[in-house]
């Protein structure tokens, strides 16, 4: 009795601890899951800028060019370069002019004519036009990757969105210089939104990454709860404070804004299978996560 007696006090203890986890509420403040500020990666006069804040755009949308008008003359210039093939024509007709030289040459050394000298020289300049056809075959080659260098170039002299979202501001206008340090249009995504939370470590210990849970927003009057899951749960706490670091994501098709205030709580797990944002497990970000081929300053 008294080991059945313990048993029931320790499971009900354990209960009342993965409760307190669950009721327990923390402050929070939302904000985007994705903020970039793009630029050019290289220098240049801005041509063209096609959006303005507030404006949606998509993943590969064009958002602005830099004057292309130069670098548009030395594209075409290696574009001619590279698909002209007369030097290797021209080559190519040598080296079987010079075949049917020395081949010449043998038959008439079969008949005792010519000199060993002729023959010699016949045999020297065929060897030689095989190394200009090779040689001319390399020139077209490297005006080949010419070619790919200047359309990598022009490619740089776009801004392309890396990113789903929305226009938050614009920084240059067309005419102005810009280099490659200068952010030209910052985007922001409020969907899904993001909450960072420092939880005790204690109450961390028993929350894992995606688990659900679910804000209840202080700044607006609707206080239906919004739903996500835990994405990413710090692998390191604060040793001062006993906390570690979890990060939520929720799903927010309405695009409510970020940067509200409100209360979070953890559910229970299969209170959480819910259609919540959930990612894998991965380190945080800065709120200036740079952008890949996007230049220098692309976040």
């Amino acid at each position: 009795m008294l080991l059945v007696g313990a048993l029931v006090v320790a499971s009900q203890a354990t209960i009342a601890s993965d409760r307190g986890v669950l009721d327990a509420s923390y402050s929070c403040v939302s904000r985007p899951s994705e903020i970039r500020e793009l630029g050019f990666a290289t220098r240049g006069i801005v041509g063209e800028v096609r959006v303005k804040p507030g404006d949606r755009v998509g993943v590969g949308d064009l958002l602005a060019t830099l004057n292309t008008e130069v670098q548009r003359q030395q594209l075409a210039v290696a574009k001619i370069q590279a698909e002209d093939d007369t030097t290797i024509r021209q080559a190519e007709t040598t080296v079987e002019y010079r075949k049917t030289e020395v081949e010449m040459l043998r038959r008439a050394r079969a008949q005792d004519g010519g000199t060993d000298a002729q023959m010699r020289e016949a045999v020297y300049r065929a060897a030689g036009a095989e190394i200009e056809l090779a040689n001319a075959r390399v020139r077209q080659h490297l005006n080949q990757t010419v070619l790919r260098r200047e359309e990598a170039q022009l490619r740089e002299m776009e801004i392309k969105s890396p990113i789903a979202g929305t226009v938050l501001d614009v920084l240059k206008r067309a005419g102005e210089i810009v280099d490659e340090t200068k952010a030209v249009v910052t985007l922001v995504s409020v969907n899904p939104l993001r909450v960072d939370v420092d939880v005790p470590t204690r109450d961390a210990a028993e929350i894992s990454v995606g688990q659900g849970a679910e804000v209840v927003w202080e700044d607006i009057d609707d206080k239906t709860p919004m739903r996500g899951k835990v994405t990413y749960k710090a692998p390191a706490g604060d040793l001062g404070a006993r906390r570690i670091q979890l990060r939520v994501e929720l799903a927010n098709p309405k695009e409510i804004p970020s940067g509200m205030h409100g209360k979070l709580r953890f559910l229970a797990k299969e209170e959480g299978a819910t259609d919540g944002a959930t990612t894998p497990n991965k380190p945080p970000t800065s709120a200036g996560e740079k952008a890949p081929g996007a230049g220098p300053s692309k976040k």
